[in-house]
């Protein structure tokens, strides 16, 4: 931080930090008009991201802050968990050991690649459609899913994330939020 690199690299965060928050805030704000609420919604929700926490730099991949200070983070956050799964609404805890952060979703429980070789019978039988459009039906049965471009995508069905209730579990045993 002592470099023109380094403020600028600071200040260019910065400014990601804010289009993405403005991003959040529209499509919160689309979401409740369609639901006819009128309520606020605060976007805190920024993860994979950088924080500046007292003297420190904090990298959280695959995380978000869950400080109770609201100059920093606000207590409010929101876990998104798998695609059938409720987002929970969390209270950050300060928990120093895991430097204050808490998951910000579910969390792969296989990658993409992993989903898709149960598809991959061989070279010669090729990828098993019918069996990706079973699965695809079991794993979206009574939800309302609007894909990415139309084109459903396996890998972002619960087949690919951890169970919602490992991520409570695990919230609860680490004091995580």
């Amino acid at each position: 931080m002592d470099t023109k690199q380094g403020t600028d690299y600071w200040d260019t965060l910065q400014y990601v930090s804010r289009w993405t928050k403005a991003n959040h805030l529209c499509i919160h704000h689309n979401f409740l008009k369609s639901i006819d609420n009128e309520c606020a919604a605060e976007s805190g929700n920024e993860h994979n991201f950088v924080w500046k926490y007292g003297d420190q730099f904090l990298h959280g991949k695959g995380a978000k802050p869950a400080w109770r200070d609201n100059e920093r983070s606000p207590l409010l956050g929101l876990i998104p968990l798998n695609t059938a799964e409720p987002i929970l609404l969390t209270l950050g805890s300060n928990q120093s050991k895991y430097l204050s952060f808490s998951p910000h979703g579910a969390g792969r429980n296989k990658t993409r690649r992993a989903v898709l070789d149960r598809y991959t019978k061989s070279k010669k039988i090729g990828f098993d459609q019918k069996l990706l459009e079973q699965d695809l039906a079991k794993a979206s049965e009574g939800l309302e899913v609007r894909w990415f471009q139309g084109r459903s995508d396996i890998t972002e069905t619960p087949l690919g994330y951890k169970p919602a209730q490992t991520v409570r579990n695990q919230l609860e045993k680490y004091e995580l939020a």
